[in-house]
């Protein structure tokens, strides 16, 4: 195995799930000034489920779409979320 497959290899590794969580509930914060706990939080299959009041849940979606680009731009092409609900 040369270094250029293990640079593959780890190029293509994603964030665990609770690092995502974490750093998707401090965009939210910063966008919208909704504090979320970690269990308010699920990603499964690369969509992100918000489990919270629905005045908070609207607000969220409101600003769905500058969320999910800043997710992008902080975990790059390792960013697993395609949608919020």
């Amino acid at each position: 195995m040369y270094i250029s497959d293990l640079l593959k290899k780890f190029k293509s590794i994603t964030a665990p799930d609770i690092v995502f969580r974490k750093e998707l509930i401090k965009i939210i914060k910063k966008i919208t000034g909704i504090k979320l706990s970690k269990d308010e939080v699920l990603v499964k299959k690369g969509v992100v489920y918000i489990k919270t009041k629905a005045v908070y849940k609207t607000e969220i979606f409101i600003h769905k779409e500058s969320i999910l680009k800043s997710a992008k731009d902080i975990f790059g092409n390792t960013c697993m979320v395609k949608d919020i609900r």
